[in-house]
């Protein structure tokens, strides 16, 4: 199955395991992320869960310039 249509380019989708092993964590991991807003939610397809690998990367490089993010710590209001 072709990852395009006719003029279009979709995007590639991954699933909790792929997410885990980029990211070197358990899938427990990952879903403990989801669940504190840490990380994008996946697109629900029936019972799959899948996250758009451009996602991934952008939550990744956000992390490269604000390290404080992962932790789930926000900055105190003054």
């Amino acid at each position: 199955m072709q990852n395009q249509l006719p003029g279009r380019q979709l995007p590639q989708m991954i699933d909790v395991r792929e997410v885990a092993t980029i990211l070197k964590v358990s899938t427990r991991s990952v879903w403990r992320l989801v669940a504190r807003g840490q990380l994008p939610q996946p697109v629900r397809i029936g019972r799959s869960a899948r996250w758009q690998i451009n996602q991934i990367e952008a939550w990744l490089d956000d992390l490269v310039t604000n390290p404080r993010a992962a932790d789930g710590h926000r900055p105190r209001p003054k």
